[in-house]
């Protein structure tokens, strides 16, 4: 009895891009018949991918809104009791790639965009308050348009080679590989007003 109303809308929405391929390397030297020897290996059996062999992309919109309305039971019934109200939008963004530019030399890179989409902070209810809700439209279609406000970013790279011992007929018993990581990570700091 003494809530007027209460709404609650959440709204999600997804969008998902994975693609996979097995690439046809491009091998320059493969007919070359003078480069048939054992020591010309390491030459014939060069080759390169032209594209990667996984691309993969996600997008996670999530929009929450609350709104109460309560009754003011101890006034009169013309009194006016604030709405109280909770609201938080978030737009996550994913990209992941591997690719092997050779069979020795691969990478992989991922990356993850947390942001948020900034609302006018006041009800949005388009019957109730509707020039409130014109400006809200306006705003968090600006925002969206700009990809929200970048609260955290992160990646990590990492890249292996494995030499081609195998090829050179006096080393062909040893292996050498080298490999590279990396990551970043950036987080929006909070500012202070005085």
């Amino acid at each position: 009895p003494e809530i007027d109303y209460e709404i609650t809308k959440n709204h999600k929405g997804n969008f998902n891009y994975s693609f996979n391929t097995n690439p046809t390397p491009y091998e320059p030297f493969k007919k070359i018949k003078a480069l048939n020897k054992p020591s010309l290996r390491l030459i014939k059996d060069i080759h390169i991918n032209y594209i990667p062999s996984y691309i993969s992309y996600t997008h996670q919109i999530n929009r929450y809104y609350y709104e109460l309305k309560t009754k003011d039971l101890t006034q009169s019934s013309t009194s006016n009791m604030p709405t109280s109200f909770s609201q938080d939008f978030v737009w996550n963004r994913n990209f992941d790639m591997k690719y092997d530019l050779t069979r020795t030399l691969k990478f992989t890179f991922s990356s993850a965009v947390n942001a948020r989409i900034d609302e006018p902070y006041h009800p949005i209810n388009k019957e109730i308050y509707p020039d409130e809700y014109a400006h809200w439209k306006d705003s968090v279609w600006s925002n969206v348009v700009k990809g929200g406000r970048t609260v955290s970013y992160q990646q990590q790279f990492s890249g292996s080679y494995t030499f081609p011992m195998n090829k050179i007929p006096f080393l062909n018993w040893t292996s050498l590989n080298a490999n590279y990581n990396s990551s970043y990570f950036w987080e929006k700091g909070v500012s202070s007003k005085t």
